[in-house]
C-alpha cells in the first residue's frame, strides 16, 4: 500500500500548476486517482487499516491526492481559539 500512496503523490506532483485560463485536469491527475483508489481497494479487501494521516491527504469523493496549490487550496479558518486548516 505504501507503494500505491507513494505513486500518487508522485503522479499529482508532476502534474503543472492550474491556470485561470486552462480548467481542464493536468494529463497525470487521472493516474495518481488511480493509484489512490487502488490503494483503497486492497486496504479494504486486505482487511488494513488506512493510516489518518494517509486518509486526510486523499480526497474522499474523486480519489485524488490533495497537493495545495495543484489540485486543492488550503486556508486557515476561524479566530484565535478555534483555528483550523480547511482543504477543498
Amino acid at each position: 500500500m505504501n507503494f500505491l500512496y507513494q505513486s500518487s503523490r508522485f503522479f499529482a506532483h508532476l502534474s503543472p500548476q492550474p491556470t485561470s485560463s486552462d480548467s481542464s485536469s493536468s494529463p497525470m491527475l487521472p493516474a495518481a486517482r488511480f493509484f489512490a483508489k487502488e490503494m483503497r481497494q486492497v486496504a479494504r479487501k486486505s482487511v488494513l487499516r488506512i493510516s489518518p494521516h494517509i486518509k486526510r491527504e486523499i480526497c474522499k469523493s474523486c480519489a485524488s491526492p490533495l497537493v495545495p496549490g495543484v489540485s486543492c487550496t488550503t486556508r486557515v479558518k476561524g479566530h484565535k481559539k478555534g483555528r483550523r486548516v480547511v482543504t477543498t
